[in-house]
């Protein structure tokens, strides 16, 4: 059962109760990611996330952190995105109070010491080259680089060498002070236990310094159209081509967005989706090739990625057009579309099927949605579309204005004027 309380700071607490559950998964949510940064200071907030794993106010070391942790029987993880940081805790269920303790002393109480801060700064800078030497990886940083150009979604999660190495803990101090406050944090947790047990536990280890804050979050909003589509070759002698897709699409609070999740499991999700099937499968292009879709505030994106023969790559990226365009032309048949929907409805349960995965997905709805919705509202949502929801969607989305390809390969400068005319035959 899903369960939500307000404290009078502002921080929400939301819990989904499940029985005989024999741990407790526990979720700090944070609204702020990369794109709340700026040309400066970008990676201060994967930074950050570091640092709340080197000590708390309780347990100020990380080797004294990890023990209190792992000697509990717990593990703990830390994540940044976009627009969203994320720090979890498992641990048995009846050291739910430990599990809360330890979790909100990292957080509101880190250690920024100026030793750990260049140690991790070191580290950092390693995961930077690491991303940038592997292709796979690196293709992730250029689509967005290539589709948000000028907006601060196109940086990279984990800033940029410059940028990191130019970073102080003062700069860290003040990033935390603006962002970690209560009305913008969310406490989300899964597993067997009272709500309100469990909104005491939370409300006692916030004293009177976290109250909140009275200054506006913003970040720097996406323009809705591009005039043409993008493209960003990065010529480098790899034994394949590596290359990622994106179209510019809905906002997650558009009504849409249930069709074109139907539309990304027809083109991309599994073993039966369009592009596997006729890309690998019937013409042996590719090794693999799926979709993905990223929903944001105020924009969204669909993405298509493979890897690829170097001989190979404008036929795969000229067949990969040519299934979006069947979208515009041709009806998809009933079959193939409940086959679809069943698709990513057992994907979407799978997902939430653990107490704090469900527990997690209604507090990014809370944190980013007009409505947070219930799951077999969800399933009711995916059971209507239609094909000509389809056919209408695909029409108004796959065009070139919307279209954006990062490219990773030993690309002949003479073959530019043939890839070209290969992203404009999608109108």
């Amino acid at each position: 059962m899903f369960q939500k309380t307000t404290l009078k700071n502002g921080l929400r607490v939301l819990t989904s109760s499940t029985p005989k559950s024999f741990s407790i998964g526990i979720c700090l949510l944070v609204k702020v990611g990369s794109r709340y940064e700026n040309e400066k200071n970008a990676g201060v907030t994967h930074f950050l996330e570091h640092m709340f794993f080197k000590g708390s106010r309780k347990w100020p070391s990380q080797k004294e952190l990890s023990f209190v942790v792992e000697g509990n029987g717990g593990y703990f993880n830390g994540w940044t995105g976009k627009n969203l940081t994320g720090f979890d805790i498992k641990i048995p269920k009846e050291k739910t109070e430990k599990g809360v303790e330890i979790l909100l002393d990292m957080i509101l109480y880190p250690q920024i010491k100026e030793k750990d801060f260049e140690k991790e700064k070191g580290v950092i800078l390693q995961e930077i080259n690491w991303r940038y030497d592997n292709p796979d990886r690196h293709i992730w940083s250029l689509i967005d680089e290539t589709m948000w150009f000028g907006n601060p979604l196109g940086q990279d999660v984990v800033g940029y060498k410059e940028t990191v190495q130019s970073l102080k803990p003062e700069d860290l101090k003040n990033f935390f002070e603006k962002f970690y406050i209560p009305q913008n944090m969310i406490i989300v947790a899964g597993g067997e236990f009272n709500h309100q047990d469990f909104v005491k536990n939370v409300e006692k280890f916030f004293d009177k310094k976290f109250t909140g804050g009275k200054e506006k979050l913003e970040f720097l909003p996406v323009e809705k159209k591009q005039k043409a589509y993008n493209l960003k070759i990065e010529i480098r002698e790899t034994k394949q081509s590596h290359f990622v897709l994106g179209i510019k699409t809905f906002d997650i609070n558009h009504p849409d967005k249930f069709v074109l999740n139907v539309i990304h499991s027809l083109l991309g999700i599994g073993f039966s989706c369009r592009l596997m099937l006729n890309i690998r499968t019937q013409k042996g292009l590719v090794y693999s090739i799926h979709s993905g879709v990223n929903y944001l505030s105020d924009t969204g994106c669909l993405l298509i990625d493979s890897s690829v023969k170097n001989e190979m790559i404008m036929l795969a990226l000229e067949e990969t057009i040519k299934e979006l365009k069947r979208f515009k032309k041709e009806k998809v048949s009933n079959s193939e579309l409940t086959q679809a929907k069943e698709k990513i409805k057992g994907r979407f349960l799978f997902g939430i099927e653990l107490p704090e995965n469900q527990a997690e997905w209604y507090a990014r709805q809370e944190l980013f949605q007009s409505k947070v919705l219930k799951p077999k509202e969800v399933l009711a949502k995916i059971d209507k579309v239609s094909n000509k929801d389809i056919l209408r969607v695909a029409q108004n989305l796959f065009v070139s204005e919307n279209l954006s390809l990062a490219l990773i390969s030993p690309f002949e400068e003479k073959d530019k004027t043939n890839l070209q005319q290969i992203l404009k035959k999608i109108d």
